[in-house]
Parts: structure tokens; C-alpha cells; sequence
């Protein structure tokens, strides 16, 4: 076909397509199908959004909601395939929150989709960076016997804190006074005071175990407070000095007698029960213990020795696992933050990836006892820096399950560590794709965000803790600054305002931070010279997407009310369905003749011929019920009768025909 004849057959017959690419037919003229088939193949085929690729379809997916995504799953094969596809939203999380491939992440929405993973992170970070903030705050003493705590040398930072949100409580030892509130409005509960008795300590909600003299061991049961006395407990010998105290909480429901363990210099380790008595003894031999840690839940013991990390199985009496390390971990001098003698030291343990984090001066060392038989070791050694100053293992919720790398972003779990030229490292524990500690992200706050009107100290990242999410330090000034864990990047500030007397009385006491373990939550709680403030991000109005509230000028009151609650909406819906399945057999027991529900006009005339027959069937029974009794009557009238005179037979007829009638 020549260009002019093209030309000629184009202009004659113009061929319509709609947007998804589809001929539109005209069959009013049916002489000319013939020549709009041949020149098909003169129109260009329009796309549809069908054929976007997959990456495409996922970054379109992720501006709806979640709800509507799982629904677009139904539509067809290929947007099931994108909404699943697992390196489309990994570029999707690599782009919007940080994620780097490779190195893992921990879970925020705890679940295995993609989708819900994505709008749960959204939705928290939202909270976190443009929401309302929420305050409450109070004061608790902290300054009751001047002592300086043992675990942090000649500064006053709090030996121990403990909070939990969800059965509202907040734990304080600092200054040889353990003090217990409330940890939503600080109402106290009790306070215990211990001047300078405890030098190695061990607390828990449960139980707080100290001693003084390497000798006596003291236990008291925080669950009955003041009423409950100190159960003294006699160690032994002065050659075997205590290093360090564990507590298992959960081995009493487990039926074993011991609750304390103790770790010596000689390498004994001694099991007592609440009463002093000696359950068991073992020996690590050759070896220093440092520190133990133990928790419930758990039959394990882990040992750190100055030369090897250990498992203790505590129901077989041995240990299971062993691995040397090239550290002499804590035989060094403690370093404070303010006095750069010695050295800082770390000791965290990942219950459930079975993970061993030590950091001492500028060495970082991950033990990993997934398999006992077959340990792993991964490290990092920081040299553009002097000394690691603070470390802190991310804020969970205890999943009581083994870590799975099977699962999103490899079931990762969070830690950061400060350096001392005011640089925050976050790297992945459970990272087992690496030998050499990879770093997440590094964080460095701009010094405009520090306040310098008050001690040179305010320069100093003095509190830190993480979750899934983001990264909250507490500078020396007492602001709070909100980082993303993934990408690093400032999301927002808050500040803490003790009064002038708090400065002149407490110089040195320094923020602690604890973020609620629950990751969807954007709260925590800090204290900073014994003034405590409880933070709460939450969305607006406008940002969570609920409605305003009504304006209606006739009736004021007419204020906006949430919505029912999903378990009443399902128990009325099931209300509703068992009121017409009732009706339905009703109508199918009575009447079988009008079984359609959906019209409305035989549905009533079924209701009322079934009400109708079963009002004849209640007037037959009661005639019969009349006609029983009547006969009754008559048969004992006449038996009586019988007995004096002869019943007259007319009569009987009479009788009979009446009934007859009847």
C-alpha cells in the first residue's frame, strides 16, 4: 500500500480506541468491517496501567492504604505477584526509610507482609516526626544520702532504672535509695534507703540482691516492700571474692530450689536459695567470671570470663557452649564520662538470637551461640576513635520465640554505641551475613542543638535508647533529640526544664532515657536531675484522618462521637443473623410455600398464612382438649349412676347425638 492510498484509508476510516487499547466498533456500518481490519496496524496501541512494571506498581500500592492494598491482591495474577514481590519493597524501604541490603533491620509490625510492614513503619514515624507532643512530669529524690554510686565511679548517673509502661511502674536505685511510683504521674509507692552498703548488685522487679563486704550477701523481695525483711545469705572465705550477682526469677515455678547465683574471682560459681542455703557449686576453671547474666524463661547462664565466654546449662549442671575471646574483658580501671581514666565497659545479651555483645575502650566483640556446637564470633575495632563511652541494646517486647533470619529484614535487632568524639553508631547484632560489624548509620548532633548556658558537661550525650525506628539522646543541657535508626536523619526535639534549685542541689546527675518496647508506641520516659518527664507523640486530628467535629447551629451538643467498637458492631450483626435464621425456619416449618426472603411481599404473606394456621392448629387442640374432658365427665357421671337407678336410654341418645354435633 502506497503512502497516498495509506493516507486515503486513514482519513476514510478513522479507527476509535479506548484507554485501555480496545477497538471500538462501529456496527452501523457494516460494509466497511473489512477495511478497518486491514488498517489495524496504522493506530499505536495505547498501555494501561496492567502493563507497568512491577517496581512501578509497588511504588503506586504504597500511596494507598493497607487495606486497599490486600484488596488490590484479588484483582488480578500480576498485582498479586508485585504487592508480593520482596525486591520491589525492599527498593521501596531502601528508599524511604534507609534500609541498607544486607545488613537486616528489625520488624516494627511483627508481621511476614511486606505491605503491612511499610504502612505500620509510615504510620509510627509520622508520630514520631510531625504530631502533637505530650507531657507529664515530676520530681522524685534522688539526693536523699549523697553517696556516689559504684557502677559509674565519681558521677552521678542512676546505678539502675527501671520502667514498665504497661503495668505502669517506674524503679529508680541511685544514691543508695531505691525509690518506687507510678509511671504515669510519679505517686509513690515506697522507698528503701541503703547508704553504702552495696558495692555488686543485681535488681530486678522482683528482687534486689546486693552486697557490701564480699562476704554477706543481702536479698530482699521488692514484691512485699517495706514489709518484707533482708534475708542475709553467708558466702564464705575472704579468699573468694564476689565479682558479680544474677538472679532467676522463673526457676521457682520450674520447681528447682536455687534463686541466686554468684560469681567469684577464683571461678566459682555458688547457687543459694532466698533462705541462704547452697543449692550447687561449679568451677570454671583457669578462668575469672567478670559477669553473668540470666533471665526467665531461660535454663541458660551466661558467663563472661577474662578469657572465654561461656553457657551454662543450670538444669544438667554444665556448660554447653564455650569461645575465647582475644579481649581481657573489665580489668581495666572504670572510666566515667567526665574522667577519661581507665575505660567504659559493656555487657548486653540477645535472649532470644542467643547474641553475647561486649565492648570495652575501642573493641567491639558479638558472640553468637545459635548453635552451641558451633560459635561465631563477629567484631569491629573502632580506630578513628579513642574510647566507646555508652552502649545500649534496642527496647522489644520479649518475643519468647528463637530469631528466624528467615523473616523481614532478617529478624534484626538494634544497637548503638556512643564514641567519644560525640558520634552515634547503630549497627545489627543479629547480622549473621557479615564477620566484620557493619554500621547501620552513623549520628552526629550539630552543635546548635546543644544549650551551653549551663555546664561544659551539656556538650555530652549522656542518656541513649533505640527501638526499631528511631534513636533518643539526652544531652547534658537536658534535651532529648529524636534520630531515625535507619537513615540517621533529625526528626525532632524536646526539652527538659528542672528548676534552679534541681541545678544547685543535683549538679551532676545526668538524663537516663527509657522508650517503650512496644514498637508502634511513640513514648518514653526520661529522668535528668531527679525531675522525670513522661513523653507521648501523637498524631493530630487531621493527620490520623478522623472527621471534624460537627458545627450544626440548631444543636451545640451535636460533637463528634468515635465510632462503635468493632465487637459490639460483630455482636449486633450476629443478633441480626440469628433473628432471621430463626424466622426462616419458622416460615419453612409452617409454610413451605414461601421460601423467598428477598421479596418482601411474600415473606409477609408467609408470616401471616403460618401465624393464621398456627392459631387454627391452638383452636383445634383446645376443642379436642374440651370434647376429652366433656366425655370424662359423662362416663363418671354415669358410672355413678349405674350404681342407684337405670339411666334412661333416651336420654343417652340425646346425649351422644349433642356430642356428635359438636
Amino acid at each position: 500500500m502506497t503512502g497516498e492510498a495509506a493516507a486515503h484509508v486513514g482519513a476514510e476510516f478513522q479507527v476509535e480506541v479506548d484507554t485501555l487499547g480496545n477497538i471500538i466498533s462501529d456496527s452501523s456500518d457494516g460494509n466497511d468491517d473489512d477495511a478497518r481490519v486491514k488498517d489495524i496496524d496504522l493506530v499505536e496501541p495505547r498501555h494501561s496501567i496492567k502493563d507497568l512494571p512491577p517496581e512501578l506498581l509497588v511504588q503506586i500500592f504504597s500511596q494507598l492504604e493497607v487495606n486497599q492494598v490486600l484488596q488490590l491482591r484479588t484483582v488480578c495474577k500480576q498485582w498479586n505477584g508485585a504487592i508480593m514481590n520482596r525486591e520491589c519493597w525492599e527498593m521501596i524501604f531502601a528508599k524511604k526509610f534507609g534500609t541498607r541490603n544486607g545488613n537486616g533491620y528489625p520488624l516494627v509490625s511483627n508481621s511476614g507482609t511486606y505491605a503491612i510492614e511499610y504502612f505500620k513503619r509510615v504510620e509510627t514515624m509520622k508520630k514520631w516526626r510531625n504530631s502533637n507532643l505530650k507531657n507529664a512530669s515530676y520530681t522524685i529524690d534522688i539526693s536523699s544520702s549523697g553517696r556516689t554510686p559504684m557502677a559509674t565511679s565519681d558521677t552521678k548517673f542512676a546505678d539502675q532504672v527501671l520502667a514498665d509502661f504497661v503495668d505502669n511502674k517506674y524503679l529508680v536505685l541511685m544514691n543508695g535509695v531505691l525509690n518506687k511510683c507510678r509511671l504515669s504521674d510519679g505517686r509513690h509507692l515506697y522507698t528503701l534507703k541503703y547508704g553504702d552498703y552495696y558495692q555488686i548488685f543485681c535488681l530486678t522487679w522482683r528482687y534486689f540482691v546486693f552486697t557490701s563486704d564480699n562476704q554477706l550477701v543481702y536479698v530482699r523481695d521488692l514484691k512485699l516492700g517495706l514489709r518484707n525483711p533482708v534475708h542475709v545469705i553467708k558466702h564464705g572465705q575472704l579468699e573468694l571474692l564476689i565479682s558479680c550477682i544474677a538472679v532467676n526469677e522463673d526457676i521457682i515455678s520450674s520447681k528447682k530450689p536455687w534463686v541466686i547465683v554468684v560469681g567469684t574471682d577464683n571461678g566459682s560459681l555458688s547457687f543459694w536459695t532466698l533462705e541462704g542455703i547452697k543449692s550447687h557449686q561449679y568451677f570454671v576453671s583457669g578462668c575469672k567470671i567478670r559477669k553473668l547474666a540470666s533471665t526467665k524463661n531461660s535454663q541458660y547462664i551466661y558467663i563472661v570470663t577474662n578469657i572465654s565466654v561461656c553457657v551454662y546449662d543450670v538444669l544438667n549442671h554444665s556448660i554447653v557452649s564455650e569461645v575465647d575471646i582475644d579481649i581481657d574483658f573489665g580489668t581495666t580501671p572504670t572510666m566515667t564520662l567526665l574522667n577519661e581514666e581507665g575505660s567504659c565497659t559493656g555487657f548486653d545479651i540477645d535472649w532470644d538470637g542467643r547474641n553475647v555483645v561486649l565492648w570495652e575502650d575501642g573493641y567491639i566483640r558479638v558472640v553468637d551461640f545459635l548453635d552451641f556446637s558451633h560459635p561465631r564470633i563477629r567484631l569491629r575495632d573502632i580506630k578513628r576513635a579513642r574510647k566507646i563511652l555508652l552502649g545500649k541494646l534496642q527496647a522489644h517486647v520479649p518475643k519468647g520465640r528463637m530469631y528466624d533470619k528467615t523473616r523481614l529484614g532478617g529478624d534484626g535487632l538494634f544497637y548503638a554505641n556512643v564514641l567519644d568524639d560525640l558520634t552515634v553508631v547503630l549497627w545489627n547484632v543479629r547480622d549473621s551475613k557479615h564477620t566484620h560489624i557493619e554500621w547501620q548509620c552513623e549520628i552526629k548532633p550539630s552543635p546548635k542543638m546543644w544549650n551551653l548556658q549551663h555546664s561544659t558537661s551539656s556538650r555530652l550525650i549522656f542518656g541513649l535508647d533505640l527501638n526499631s525506628l528511631v534513636v533518643v539522646l539526652g544531652m547534658g543541657d537536658g534535651n532529648t533529640l529524636v534520630y531515625s535508626a535507619l537513615s540517621g536523619r533529625y526528626l525532632s526535639q524536646s526539652t527538659l526544664t528542672p528548676s534552679k534549685r534541681s541545678y544547685e542541689r543535683i549538679p551532676d546527675v545526668f538524663p537516663d532515657i527509657k522508650l517503650n518496647p512496644v514498637q508502634t508506641e511513640a513514648e518514653g520516659i526520661v529522668m535528668f536531675r531527679g525531675h522525670v518527664e513522661r513523653f507521648t507523640y501523637e498524631l493530630s486530628k487531621r493527620q490520623s484522618g478522623r472527621p471534624k467535629k460537627s458545627t450544626n447551629n440548631i444543636n451545640n451538643n451535636n460533637y463528634y462521637k468515635n465510632p462503635l467498637n468493632v465487637k459490639s458492631e460483630l455482636k449486633e450483626f450476629k443478633q441480626y443473623q440469628t433473628e432471621r435464621s430463626l424466622d426462616s425456619e419458622r416460615i419453612h416449618e409452617f409454610n413451605g410455600d414461601f421460601l423467598d426472603g428477598e421479596n418482601e411481599i411474600s415473606l409477609a404473606l408467609a408470616i401471616k398464612e403460618s401465624t393464621e394456621d398456627h392459631e387454627m392448629e391452638l383452636a383445634l387442640k383446645e376443642s379436642l382438649k374440651e370434647q376429652s374432658e366433656l366425655e370424662l365427665a359423662l362416663k363418671e357421671s354415669m358410672g355413678a349412676g349405674k350404681e342407684n337407678e337405670q339411666v334412661d336410654e333416651e336420654l343417652w341418645r340425646v346425649l351422644q347425638l349433642s356430642l356428635t354435633d359438636q
